[in-house]
């Protein structure tokens, strides 16, 4: 899943970036990787900030990592008390919407 078609599409080579040309090739080198492999991808866009759980997730998990990227003290579990209960946040409304639509299904 991915929100940015730039990002995206930067990343699989399909357009060229002078931006973060770094990460592109990085991004670049894990698909190929994969594809070495045997995996292949499926890539689908999920507008952005519309209440996709992977998305959101992605997001979420993308602004606690800009906290944490330099220097830390931090144990692991330090970390991971930190983190966890915005991701249980993050659990617990996708389960609910899970709930929400099988009851609209079911009811229907």
């Amino acid at each position: 899943l991915f929100d940015s078609v730039w990002a995206a599409s930067v990343a699989r080579g399909l357009w060229r970036s002078p931006h973060h040309a770094w990460l592109a090739d990085r991004a670049r080198r894990a698909i190929e990787s994969l594809a070495d492999r045997g995996i292949s991808a499926l890539w689908s866009h999920v507008r952005s900030h519309r209440g996709h759980f992977l998305n959101e997730l992605a997001d979420s998990t993308a602004k606690l990592a800009l906290r944490f990227s330099g220097p830390t003290t931090m144990s692991v579990d330090q970390l991971a008390a930190e983190c966890e209960p915005q991701l249980r946040q993050l659990v617990q409304l996708h389960v609910a919407s899970m709930a929400d639509a099988q009851q609209t299904l079911g009811g229907a």
